[in-house]
This record gives C-alpha cells, sequence and structure tokens, in this order.
C-alpha cells in the first residue's frame, strides 16, 4: 500500500528529488576539494562538519518533536545499539568515502564516479543472498548484466585494462554496498538521525587520523594547512559536510517516512545523473560515445534492479 495521499507523496517525491541533486552536484565539490587536499582530509573534515550539523537538529527535533520516554532498560539497550551500528557503519563508510575520493583524485570525472558508484544498489541484494540467504529474483540477474556491461563500456573505452582510478570507484561502490546492509539492520533499532551523527563523528575522526600521518606530517602542517584555506576548499568541505552529509541526509530521513522504500531508491538513482549533467555544466567534462552508452546500461541496470519480481 502507498504511504499518505498522492499530493503528499508528490511533494515527499520532490524533497527526495532535491536529495538527489544536492548527492549529483556533491561530487563536483569533491572534484574541486580533490585539488587541494587529499582524500583522508577531505572526509575528515566533512564528516566532522556533518556530524555537528545534526547535533542542533537532534535537539531542536527532541525540543518540539518528544518521543516516547522508554524504560530504563529499552534506553540502554538502544543506546547499545546506537553505538555499535554507529561504530559499523562509520567504519564501512570511511572505507567507500575514501576509496571514492581517492577515485576522484586520480583523475575519475564526477560523472564516472557517481555512475560507478551508483551501482551499490544493485550489489546491495546479492550480498542479501550471500549473507542472509535471500533468493534473488530475475530482474535483478538481469540488471546485473546490464550494468556489468555498462561498467566494462564506461571503464574501458580506449584502454587495454583497468584504470586504477576505476579500480576505487568499484571498490567504493562494494563498501557503500555493505555499509547500507548493515545500516539496514541498526537504523530500524534506533533513532536514524542520532545513528547518522555518530556514524558521520566515527568516519570523520577515522579520517582525520590517518590524514595526520599520511598527508599532513610527511609534508608539515604548515603546507598541509595552506591549500585547505583556500575559498575554493573550504567551499568544496563546507557543501558536502552541510548539504551532503546534513541537511541532504535530514530530507531524506523525513520524506522516506512518508514514500515507499521502492519509489525512494529509483529517485534516488538520478543522483548520478545530476552529478553526469553538473560536470558538464561546471566542469566542461564530457563523456565519450562509449561512456554515454555505459552509463545508460548502468542506470537501466540500476531501475530493473529495484523492479519486485513475483
Amino acid at each position: 500500500m502507498q504511504k499518505g495521499s498522492g499530493s503528499s507523496r508528490a511533494k515527499y517525491a520532490l524533497m527526495l528529488s532535491i536529495t538527489s541533486f544536492i548527492w549529483g552536484s556533491a561530487f563536483i565539490a569533491q572534484d574541486l576539494g580533490s585539488d587541494y587536499m587529499g582524500a583522508y582530509t577531505f572526509n575528515g573534515v566533512r564528516f566532522i562538519i556533518g556530524a555537528l550539523f545534526l547535533v542542533p537538529v537532534i535537539l531542536i527535533r527532541d525540543r518540539f518533536f518528544p518521543e516516547d520516554d522508554p524504560t530504563e532498560r529499552e534506553h540502554i539497550l538502544k543506546d547499545k545499539k546506537l553505538l555499535v551500528g554507529g561504530v559499523l557503519t562509520g567504519m564501512l563508510l570511511c572505507a567507500a568515502t575514501n576509496l571514492q575520493q581517492i577515485g576522484i583524485g586520480m583523475g575519475s570525472t564526477a560523472a564516472k564516479a557517481s555512475f560507478l558508484t551508483s551501482m551499490y544498489i544493485m550489489i546491495v541484494p546479492f550480498l542479501e543472498m550471500i549473507f542472509m540467504k535471500k533468493k534473488l529474483g530475475v530482474f535483478v540477474w538481469i540488471a546485473a548484466i546490464l550494468a556489468m556491461s555498462g561498467m566494462y563500456m564506461m571503464c574501458m573505452a580506449g584502454m587495454d585494462a583497468l584504470a586504477p582510478a576505476d579500480i576505487y570507484m568499484i571498490l567504493c561502490a562494494i563498501g557503500f554496498a555493505f555499509q547500507i546492509l548493515v545500516l539496514g539492520i541498526y537504523a530500524p533499532q534506533v533513532d536514524p538521525i542520532r545513528l547518522s551523527a555518530v556514524e558521520f563523528f566515527v568516519c570523520g575522526v577515522i579520517s582525520s587520523v590517518i590524514m595526520i600521518f599520511t598527508e599532513a606530517a610527511p609534508i608539515g602542517f604548515g603546507a598541509w594547512l595552506e591549500p585547505i584555506l583556500s575559498p575554493v576548499a573550504i567551499g568544496a568541505i563546507l557543501y558536502t559536510g552541510i548539504f551532503s552529509s546534513g541537511i541532504a541526509y535530514t530530507i531524506q530521513v523525513v520524506a522516506e517516512k512518508h514514500i515507499a522504500p521502492s519509489i525512494a531508491s529509483l529517485i534516488f538513482s538520478t543522483e548520478a545523473i545530476f552529478s553526469a549533467i553538473c560536470g558538464w555544466l561546471i566542469l566542461g567534462q564530457r563523456m565519450s560515445a562509449f561512456e554515454l552508452i555505459g552509463s545508460a546500461l548502468i542506470l537501466t541496470g540500476v531501475l530493473i534492479s529495484q523492479i519486485k519480481s513475483r
């Protein structure tokens, strides 16, 4: 059964479309940020900002929209699940986002990065089959064939082997798939916004620790800090930290309470399209004919993977 009336569904679908646009355009900020700083610096600062942004959101929501106060035992169990879930998803998010940022820094365009990353949507069912013994419908297998064909056309056009940046993006998609799988286990049991705040904080702290030893210390903190303070670098970090992480996630949580998950997944797949358009308009990045066909096959596979077969 669909959630809400037709007009309300349209309103929340629009909210999810705005979220997809923010996430798609964030690839441009990531691309720009990679010119000024390393992956761990970018994600360390970005996700700590995202976590801090969610703190007032949580406080305001608790003040004006309080939930029923649980018993002490329920509260302790929820806190434990929140901590465990936040740490696990934060570690996976750290791996996935840093693989993605490293790939972008190695030359992957915003469009290619977003289309390859979007494959996580169809990798998740295969992980569910392996770890949760769920059966896959025929549409998932068709989607896999289309996506693999698209990935080959995007990554192998004019080359004899996979580029290192493409390998990072494929590993990134696998990382996001694991992150979503674990998130799906813990999110229904705890407050999702609190879980996200813990997840962002864990990701930011781990990235920052790695950053100190791999990016800051080797060149000196003065030389490391100078490019980060440029207006473009600050803008890229703030956009991804506040808009992509804080605002977009909050909109997603609100909207997904009123719209069917299958529809939400279809809307989120447009993130790759928004990224390709922004990359073309803002950065002048263009895709070859093979890459365009490949991206179309990946997007088609993502959409087909959401069809529920009987």
